[in-house]
């Protein structure tokens, strides 16, 4: 049976890969945080160190979220055959985590009350980065 172009069998194979994404990066989170001492907090959620921290994290959405918009819009335009590759939704996305976790790691070098807290977020960043990259060299995992 096909839907829109799938197999019946593409629906369950990326529920299957996302649902073991997400275990990987919640059990890397908890792991890592507990081998630097580091307070775990949410483990999908925003822990903001203090309000600066919060205002800028607001600051970072609503310009992705302005760029996302104009990206769209100017690829819209152009048609598929001529759009940016670099205001493609997902790259904008990855540019968007990467921004988010910077500006994490940074907020908890000069706030946070642990200073290893830092370390544990640089150490998230670079394991989703590595899970991102290996998702896409192997077209995730053969599923597209």
């Amino acid at each position: 049976m096909l839907t829109y172009g799938t197999d019946a069998a593409f629906w369950w194979q990326l529920a299957l890969l996302l649902t073991i994404i997400l275990l990987l990066l919640g059990s890397f989170h908890v792991l890592i945080r507990k081998w630097l001492k580091v307070d775990r907090g949410k483990i999908f959620g925003e822990n903001h160190v203090n309000d600066v921290h919060k205002h800028a994290d607001w600051i970072i959405r609503i310009i992705t979220i302005a760029v996302l918009f104009i990206g769209f819009t100017i690829n819209a335009l152009r048609g598929p055959e001529q759009a940016y590759w670099f205001l493609q939704p997902t790259f904008l996305s990855f540019v968007f985590i990467f921004v988010k976790f910077v500006n994490k790691a940074v907020m908890e070098k000069k706030y946070a009350e642990n200073p290893r807290a830092y370390q544990a977020t640089l150490y998230e960043l670079l394991f989703l980065a590595y899970v991102l990259g290996a998702l896409f060299i192997t077209d995730f995992f053969g599923i597209v």
